[in-house]
C-alpha cells in the first residue's frame, strides 16, 4: 500500500466519521431543543397557575376557598378541646362527690 492510498483511505474514514458525528450532533441538538421547549411550556403552564388571574388560578383557589375551611376547622378543634376540658372537670367533680358519698355511707 502506498502513501496516497493510506492518505485517501484515512481521509475517507475521517470524512465518514465527521459526517456521522455531525449527524449525531444534529440529532442531539434537535432532541435537546424539543425537550427545552417542552420544559419551558410546562414551566409556563405551571407558573400561570400560581399567578393571580381573577380567582381562577390554583393560588387563588387555595387562598379563597381552602384556607377559610382550614381556619374554620382549626376554630372547631379549639372549641372541641375546650368542651373536652370542661367534661374532664365535670367528671372529676362527680368522681369526688361519688367518693365522698361512698365514704359517708359506708355503714
Amino acid at each position: 500500500m502506498d502513501a496516497a492510498t493510506v492518505i485517501g483511505t484515512s481521509a475517507s474514514v475521517i470524512g465518514i466519521g465527521g459526517v456521522f458525528l455531525g449527524f449525531a450532533r444534529w440529532i442531539l441538538k434537535k432532541q435537546t431543543e424539543d425537550l427545552v421547549k417542552e420544559y419551558l411550556a410546562d414551566i409556563k403552564e405551571s407558573s400561570s397557575q400560581l399567578l393571580p388571574n381573577h380567582g381562577s388560578s390554583l393560588n387563588d383557589v387555595v387562598q379563597l376557598q381552602v384556607l377559610p375551611i382550614l381556619k374554620k376547622l382549626d376554630r372547631g378543634q379549639d372549641e372541641i378541646r375546650d368542651e373536652q376540658t370542661e367534661i374532664k372537670v365535670n367528671v372529676a367533680r362527680l368522681e369526688g362527690r361519688f367518693d365522698q358519698y361512698v365514704e359517708e355511707n359506708k355503714e
